[in-house]
């Protein structure tokens, strides 16, 4: 037997390289001389010492030893921090076959693999198994649920079918997954490989989609969630049938209550996160156009201003995003120039926006294959996006497209995302008329919205119809985010009209709010107007404004809204308030709030500036005792005048809309402004 000085030297640059790759992959373990293979040797044997050879990444921070069914050690997995991330290496004794040298190895275990925690599923014959992803994890849900064997698998989240799953035989297993696509992945396949190991049963943990994102055992539980609550999520773990599918219908019996409509009144959701017009955390849109349209460039263009946090066409942004952008025709150099030509027209490099392309990843497997949701998933864990662009479906699937053979296999994993919070837009061909996508119609039944481009004549470089073929999310509130628009890229500018209303490529955004909206923006100018000590702000550039509170309680003097005011009257603000702020009347910072259609002035001597009440050709002052405020608007001959709680909406004065182009260079606005109109909506238990 050798030495132990040679035993636990350092391995060289090129057996760590080797090494790596056999951890990450489960390939074989690194060779001498291109001959001999360093084997590992299972159980280790009594006389081996345990002492952990030097790592070129240091001391491990944590380690875990696994055991067979009889307590004999058969490895370690350690782990290692390093630059903000972590690395978790495996460690087994092994011999040279060629020589006969025994050494201690940094390398992966020989498939099939051990589980962690033979030992003690030898020790408790009779108690149900839990598989969760990770060491720590395992060590974390033996505390919790001591009622149950953890146990996992040496690898990761991609390397459960290397392992030797057969322990589990005549035993009921649950899987409780990792709060994020691949932990779904590792689940999924788990409950296959059990079942086909002779587990007596397998069910899986329904971990909650709101619950933060990569979530495990290992953490803190969510604020407000019980150690309690984490065991009845273990008892009503859903049962999976002989398929591996998910058979809600084998589990306990349901209790009808849990489905009530007092339930769900009461039942905690997390909110809509909108991230720019119509597309959210939890959208998944499909875009279809023939070929040329330039949806490529549209989708970048969208994506870059997802990631950018900027107003895009008549979209208003709510933040910037972390895009991934996976791409499955381009070449290299291209989207290397649609990347620059997307930072161009912001004027501003683009952070958070990734771009992941086949051509540069040319193994890339299709994504309805387990192989290719598997790598995406890869990519998903590391980039952590909060929307993904897959450009598009004939290039990054495989099979024939004109039914729903190659789309059915697809379609758990765009839920499995759309569960763990990732919005999605998926590019599309359509088919020969140019009217629908590509395919037949029932794909489009998974999607909360479908959209059409359809190409227009013209000399811009890009010109298209967009339209709404779908709109699951539309509503009184929102329909301005839905509406059929015309779409042009010309002097590398990007704008966008109503249809039918586009003049000179000028971008125009819809028609001006309605009566009742410029009522709600008579109200503002007077709480402005009014505005004393706390209800008192100052918008960008000196403007004076005043809060939200401020303009309710002055929408309640107004008779528009009562003083105690129901759900519909509270939807009425947000609706008409959305209006305003589409219609580029009003901005809205948090709680600040001000008229667009007031100049921008600084204020003197440090104080607000004051919107100076005067008379107005349209709405004359009247006498009488109740308050009333009359307020000139410097872009029209309108001004609001109130009194006896009335106004008077104005029938000669139309207000033409626009779309303000945050997309061109020229007219990007500064970045105070630019957060400052985007519209912040009121928390469902609001109060006026």
């Amino acid at each position: 037997m050798a030495d132990h000085a040679r035993m636990f030297a350092p391995l060289t640059a090129d057996e760590l390289a080797a090494a790596s790759e056999a951890a990450a992959t489960g390939a074989s373990a690194p060779k001498d001389a291109g001959t001999a293979i360093w084997e590992p040797v299972l159980p280790v044997p009594d006389d081996i010492p345990s002492t952990i050879p030097r790592h070129p990444l240091g001391k491990p921070i944590a380690k875990w030893l696994y055991r067979d069914a009889n307590g004999k050690r058969l490895g370690m997995v350690c782990r290692f921090d390093r630059d903000g991330g972590k690395d978790v290496v495996p460690l087994v004794f092994a011999r040279n076959t060629v020589t006969g040298e025994t050494a201690w190895r940094w390398q992966a275990f020989s498939s099939p693999r051990p589980l962690y925690g033979l030992d003690r599923l030898a020790a408790h014959p009779d108690v149900p198994v839990l598989v969760v992803e990770g060491e720590k994890a395992a060590d974390a849900a033996a505390t919790l649920f001591p009622g149950h064997v953890a146990v996992t698998s040496p690898g990761g989240s991609k390397a459960a079918d290397k392992a030797n799953w057969s322990a589990l035989a005549g035993r009921p297993v649950v899987v409780w997954p990792d709060n994020d696509p691949p932990g779904s992945s590792y689940a999924k396949a788990v409950a296959h490989l059990a079942r086909a190991a002779g587990a007596s049963s397998v069910a899986t943990v329904q971990v909650p989609a709101d619950w933060p994102t990569a979530w495990d055992l290992a953490d803190e539980p969510p604020p407000g969630v019980t150690v309690d609550d984490l065991r009845y999520l273990l008892e009503k773990a859903v049962l999976f049938d002989a398929t591996g599918s998910a058979n809600p219908g084998n589990s306990a019996a349901p209790d009808p209550e849990s489905i009530s409509a007092r339930a769900w009144n009461e039942r905690t959701i997390a909110p809509t996160e909108w991230l720019l017009g119509p597309f959210a955390k939890t959208t998944r849109a499909m875009l279809s156009a023939p070929s040329g349209v330039g949806k490529t460039n549209f989708a970048l263009a969208l994506a870059a201003h997802l990631a950018a946090g900027l107003d895009f066409l008549h979209w208003t942004a709510h933040r910037p995003a972390r895009v991934l952008y996976i791409d499955g025709e381009m070449p290299c150099e291209l989207i290397q120039q649609r990347v620059r030509d997307a930072e161009r027209r912001l004027g501003r490099p683009v952070e958070g926006l990734y771009v992941l392309a086949k051509d540069a990843e040319p193994d890339m497997p299709p994504l309805n294959t387990p192989e290719g949701q598997a790598f995406a998933d890869r990519w998903i864990e590391a980039v952590s996006p909060d929307f993904i662009v897959f450009d598009n479906v004939m290039s990054l699937l495989t099979g024939e497209m004109s039914d729903e053979t190659g789309w059915q296999a697809i379609k758990p994993w765009i839920a499995a995302l759309t569960n763990h919070r990732v919005g999605q837009l998926w590019v599309h061909h359509t088919g020969h008329d140019g009217s629908r996508p590509f395919g037949t119609s029932t794909r489009i039944w998974n999607f909360d919205a479908s959209i059409l481009l359809t190409p227009l004549k013209g000399d811009d470089d890009v010109a298209f119809s967009l339209e709404f073929q779908k709109a699951r999310r539309r509503t009184p509130d929102t329909r301005d985010d839905y509406g059929t628009i015309t779409v042009a890229l010309a002097d590398d500018k990007w704008t966008a009209s109503t249809a039918g209303s586009r003049t000179g490529g000028a971008p125009v955004r819809g028609k001006p709010p309605s009566p009742t909206a410029q009522r709600y923006h008579d109200a503002l100018l007077n709480a402005i107007a009014s505005a004393t000590g706390d209800g008192r702000r100052v918008g960008p550039g000196g403007v004076p404004a005043a809060t939200n509170d401020a303009w309710k309680r002055e929408a309640i003097r107004m008779g528009l809204i009562d003083k105690e005011p129901d759900n519909r009257q509270r939807a009425n603000f947000s609706k008409y308030r959305t209006q305003l702020v589409a219609a580029e009347w009003v901005a809205v910072d948090g709680e600040t709030v001000w008229s667009r259609r007031l100049p921008h002035a600084e204020p003197a001597s440090g104080k607000p500036a004051q919107p100076k009440a005067q008379p107005s050709r349209n709405h004359p002052v009247k006498s009488g005792r109740n308050h009333s405020a009359t307020m000139r608007n410097p872009l029209s001959n309108r001004g609001a005048t109130i009194r006896n709680h009335e106004s008077s909406p104005d029938r000669n004065h139309a207000q033409p809309s626009s779309i303000g182009d945050g997309c061109t260079v020229a007219g990007l606005r500064d970045d105070e402004e630019e957060n400052n109109t985007a519209l912040s909506e009121p928390d469902d238990g609001e109060v006026f």
